[in-house]
């Protein structure tokens, strides 16, 4: 799913995370899976490098991330 929202809108490859808690302060996300925290303006790009996930990377890459 990511591959194809990532092809449908070049713009979400530039973009940085902003997360937001209930008090409205920078929060951060746990990813279990990848065994990494992601911050708030992290990037599609960071993350993606940091999951080894060569393949998303190089897409990102394509679309001017």
């Amino acid at each position: 799913m990511a591959f194809r929202l990532v092809g449908e809108d070049r713009g979400l490859a530039r973009m940085s995370i902003a997360m937001r808690s209930a008090s409205n302060t920078l929060s951060d996300i746990n990813f279990k899976s990848i065994e990494h925290y992601a911050y708030g303006g992290d990037t599609a790009l960071r993350i993606a490098a940091t999951a080894h996930d060569r393949a998303m990377a190089l897409t990102l890459l394509t679309r001017d991330a």
